[in-house]
């Protein structure tokens, strides 16, 4: 069974975070709990281990829209969130903020080693990032980055959700 083309590129996300972004471990779905940022769940099969950093990459609705030049193909648009839970020492929110950073950073040059990702992805934009600490003494830090993604696929495609 073919796979649909907005889950392609979500698992690609996946794998890209995993190789170069600095990620332990991936889950392709949201979190289910907030004892998930703190012991994370199994990973998806081969994309790592349940350890932090740990990103868990969301995808959003796909909302197509046809190409005019393309007459055969729709340019879908969605969001992708990636949700990287890691472990910070020290105390503070400036201890918090450089080390979400430095996984903003990681993050980020792992989507642009090739942002249309082997052709899946036509366009992408980051949205909004940020880093907090989850509530409580356990030093659990969330970044959080929102991602514009553009992709096209078959008008007629059977694997479209």
């Amino acid at each position: 069974m073919a796979i649909p083309v907005l889950r392609q590129v979500v698992a690609a996300i996946g794998r890209r975070m995993l190789e170069h972004g600095g990620a332990q471990g991936v889950l392709l779905d949201a979190p289910m709990a907030v004892a998930d940022y703190v012991t994370p769940p199994d990973p998806e099969k081969d994309f790592g281990e349940q350890l932090h950093p740990f990103d868990f990459v969301v995808e959003g609705e796909d909302s197509p829209a046809p190409d005019g030049d393309l007459e055969s193909m729709l340019i879908c648009s969605t969001t992708i969130v990636i949700e990287r839970a890691f472990w910070f020492s020290g105390a503070g929110d400036d201890r918090l903020k450089h080390v979400g950073g430095a996984h903003q950073a990681k993050i980020v040059a792992a989507i642009w080693v090739d942002p249309t990702f082997g052709g899946l992805v036509c366009d992408l934009n980051e949205q909004h990032a940020g880093t907090h600490a989850l509530p409580g003494e356990n030093n659990i830090g969330v970044h959080a980055s929102r991602w514009e993604v553009k992709y096209l696929r078959q008008l007629r495609d059977a694997t479209a959700q």
